[in-house]
């Protein structure tokens, strides 16, 4: 949102309001962010924002984007939101282009492992990958079978840098690191039954996931370009999530009101 003056350069009482609300917000955050979307300005069509979405059921909600789907087997797939594709309104890039910023996420490490504790990721103002999304569904198969554990079902993420090659695994469901807090909590994202209940219909929740905290996939660069969103992986679940926006930050961010603030980034000067 660009707030702008009349032609006597004075600003009218409601977008001094508006000026007032928007504020207000930004200084309410707990967090500076390099770069942040609103995916209630995503579309949600193939190729409209997100892609590879044909086995998910996808509908646009006023706050996000709604994904459905009902894993009967141990499924790995996962959609995909690709730089390119994103509305110029969306995201606070979006005043200079469709793609993510160079710099806006950390160069954490040059081959494959994990961060040594001095990475270039400790201090950087795009530390934190945080998804919020809301579940109104999330059931679990109860019967272990194959690679499906009911004990073990995280929100899992993929971030590719460069031309896509190079890996940010967040995948607790295959032996690695998952997401590192939940509502700027650490270590208490939901993995069974019981926890998953505790936030379905409680509305947004903050999925945090740390660069520094992350197994590295050849050699990531700082200049993200795909993240892949699992609701679980290799898991057997029912689920319906809308997901309402990311965030890349210095902090795990806490606490989230909607629409997710996308005007303030440092990197860009906010939406078109």
């Amino acid at each position: 949102m660009k707030i702008t003056t009349g032609g006597t350069g004075m600003v009218s009482s409601q977008s001094s309001m508006t000026a007032s609300v928007l504020q207000q917000a930004i200084a309410a955050l707990n967090y500076n962010y390099t770069w942040a979307a609103d995916f209630s300005k995503f579309g949600a069509n193939v190729n409209d924002s997100f892609s590879a979405i044909s086995a998910w059921t996808v509908t646009k909600t006023t706050d996000g984007v709604k994904f459905a789907r009902n894993n009967t087997t141990a499924d790995s797939s996962g959609f995909q939101l690709i730089e390119g594709n994103m509305p110029s309104d969306g995201h606070s890039y979006g005043s200079i282009g469709a793609e993510f910023p160079e710099n806006s996420i950390p160069d954490a490490l040059d081959s494959s492992g994990y961060p040594p504790e001095d990475s270039p990721a400790i201090g950087h103002p795009g530390r934190y990958v945080s998804v919020v999304a809301s579940f109104d569904r999330y059931d679990i198969d109860p019967t272990p079978a194959g690679t499906h554990d009911p004990d073990d079902c995280r929100f899992n993420l993929i971030g590719f840098t460069g031309s896509g090659t190079a890996l940010y695994y967040w995948m607790s469901n295959t032996g690695f690191i998952g997401s590192s807090h939940l509502n700027g909590v650490a270590d208490s994202d939901p993995s069974n039954q019981t926890e998953w209940d505790s936030i379905v219909g409680a509305g947004p929740q903050i999925f945090t996931f740390d660069c520094q905290n992350v197994y590295v996939v050849i050699d990531v660069t700082n200049n993200p370009y795909q993240f892949n969103f699992y609701a679980a992986y290799q898991r057997k679940i029912n689920y319906e999530m809308i997901l309402h926006g990311m965030i890349f930050s210095d902090v795990p961010p806490e606490p989230i009101t909607l629409p997710v603030e996308i005007t303030n980034p440092t990197i860009g000067s906010g939406p078109a």
